[in-house]
């Protein structure tokens, strides 16, 4: 149980009048002494560092107990006492009076006085016991001159020696003593932590600093990080040249800022080059940006490997290679043969480890409407979700088999009754079994591929010889912003219809993207705004990659503009 004690503290004016300080403490138990530690710290030296506590005992009654030393209580000391209103204790030269409790906040009150004050002697030893630095031959002026002076060797000269020997680096450094062979001086200068990836290049400050005194060069950089594992901002070498003109690494990449990303993340960078592309490049037509939320082009997709200009009035569309409808399947009540569905987006798509979505299988999202059955009144077997010759395969070994078991799937009328065919030789029978399985295969292959099943959901079309059919191949891209570093797991909180709007698609190749409205719904600029998500530059976009820009429709000539376009993803 812990106790809430009301500890009023007691001191007196020239008058003798009390003055009276209260506060709560509350512990268990509670603690009085010299110590910092204690709930009622009694600062006097004549007090032990833990003189008493106060507790509960078994009974519920509140008692005070000497720890390191006895109380005196009403003049005699003991080791304890019922805390209780009218008995005298001192602790030291302090008083503490028992009070009780004024109202729920506390349990009960204690008033402490220090009634006997420092004697004159302690004072004066106090007073003899100090000893001044000017009482010793030592003196401000020099003692601040020595430490200036260290301070400047340890800082200064020895590390700027270490920076300027030869022999501190490269070849000279077997030279040197082995205790300080690896004792890098100049490291005293560093201006905070290297970032994750150069943690291994700690105290080896010549491995990019290769100039003492002198900025970072380029070449220290590339020795690790060269173009073509980091890409360029522009495909046209002219435009690269013009957009680095001048510039550093450094100036993009800042290092000794913490074990995060060494690159700036201020969004400056961006804005300064794209605010004014027809000033720095007359040969790009692409749009002035500032900000996300005030000037932006719309999200241009990538579709087959060209990014699709957002200034085409016509809206993006991706060729897949199905039929399919959301909006057919985005019904209440849909019918199955499991019974009335309601599908949702969850179901066929889920997110996967990464950024991404799980591949959509049909034998896992859709076989249980789309089935591949094609003798339901005596198999349950169905056809493989295959190429179609694998599927007329599977199909002539299962009715060779039926024709050897003789199977009753196809029977002849005679006389208005169902009759098997008349036997015959078994040569003859075995030839009539052979073809009746070749042709009934093909029938049954034919309906399935072209119109029954498949038919439903691919493009067909006949193959150059008998029995064989062409299936245009499927492309389901999964990322089509490629421009852009996009998590779909960080937006997870927000419904899918509220970015997609595919509830009245009527075709596959619709590719439903959000708008840039949509964005800015729920995004801000560079600027923050309240209930909005602050998104500069570097919020979606870095800078080590280029995709081209298609002015067209795909099937139709692009003119590819090799200029910055989008400050693309680094992935």
């Amino acid at each position: 149980m812990i106790l809430r004690c009301l500890v009023t503290t007691v001191t007196r004016n020239r008058k003798g009048q009390p003055i009276r300080l209260s506060k709560i403490v509350a512990e268990d138990p509670i603690k009085l002494g010299r110590s910092a530690e204690c709930t009622i710290h009694l600062p006097d030296p004549r007090v032990h560092l833990h003189h008493a506590i106060i507790r509960f005992s078994d009974l519920g009654k509140l008692y005070i107990e000497g720890r390191d030393a006895p109380i005196d209580v009403n003049g005699e000391p003991v080791n304890r006492t019922k805390l209780r209103r009218g008995v005298r204790i001192l602790i030291g030269p302090y008083q503490v009076t028992p009070e009780p409790a004024l109202d729920e906040g506390h349990d009960f009150g204690l008033a402490i006085e220090l009634v006997q004050a420092v004697p004159e002697d302690l004072a004066d030893l106090r007073q003899r016991s100090r000893t001044l630095l000017s009482d010793t031959w030592l003196s401000k002026r020099g003692l601040a001159w020595a430490l200036f002076l260290l301070v400047g060797v340890m800082s200064l000269g020895l590390p700027l020696a270490y920076a300027r020997s030869t022999l501190s680096r490269g070849e000279g450094a077997p030279r040197l003593p082995e205790a300080v062979q690896w004792v890098a001086w100049d490291a005293l200068w560093s201006p905070g932590p290297l970032s994750s990836a150069h943690q291994s290049l700690t105290n080896r400050c010549d491995a990019c600093h290769t100039v003492a005194f002198e900025s970072v060069k380029d070449a220290a950089c590339v020795k690790c990080h060269n173009a073509a594992q980091t890409g360029a901002h522009a495909r046209d070498p002219v435009f690269q040249a013009a957009v680095t003109s001048g510039a550093r690494c450094s100036e993009c990449h800042r290092d000794h800022q913490g074990e995060a990303s060494a690159a700036r993340v201020d969004g400056t960078l961006c804005v300064g080059c794209h605010r004014d592309l027809g000033g720095r490049f007359p040969a790009s037509t692409l749009p002035r940006i500032t900000d996300f939320a005030t000037n932006h082009p719309e999200l241009s997709p990538t579709i087959e490997g060209i990014e699709v200009s957002s200034a085409l009035k016509a809206p993006a569309r991706e060729p897949s290679g199905l039929r399919f409808s959301h909006k057919a399947h985005l019904v209440e009540a849909l019918r199955s043969p499991a019974g009335q569905r309601t599908l949702t987006c969850a179901q066929c798509h889920r997110p996967d480890v990464r950024r991404g979505f799980e591949p959509i299988r049909m034998t896992e999202h859709c076989s249980e409407c789309h089935g591949l059955e094609f003798e339901p009144a005596i198999t349950s077997r169905r056809a493989p979700h295959a190429k179609p010759e694998e599927v007329l395969t599977m199909l002539r070994e299962f009715y060779s088999q039926a024709a050897l078991r003789g199977a009753d799937i196809d029977v002849t009328l005679i006389n208005d009754s169902l009759r098997r065919p008349v036997a015959e030789s078994p040569r003859i029978e075995n030839r009539r079994a052979r073809v009746w399985a070749e042709e009934k295969a093909a029938r049954v292959a034919k309906d399935m591929i072209e119109t029954r099943v498949c038919g439903q959901c691919h493009s067909i079309s006949r193959g150059s010889a008998p029995s064989t059919w062409v299936v245009r191949p499927v492309k389901l891209n999964r990322r089509w912003l490629d421009d852009v570093d996009f998590d779909h797991r960080s937006h997870q909180q927000a419904e899918c219809a509220r970015c997609h709007d595919v509830a009245s698609s009527r075709a596959s190749d619709d590719l439903a993207l959000p708008t840039i409205g949509t964005c800015r719904s729920c995004h801000a600029g560079a600027s923050s705004v309240s209930g909005k998500v602050r998104s500069p530059c570097e919020k979606c976009h870095t800078f080590h990659q280029h995709r081209a820009i298609a002015t067209n429709l795909p099937g139709s000539p692009t003119a590819l503009i090799a200029a910055p376009a989008t400050l693309p993803a680094h992935r």
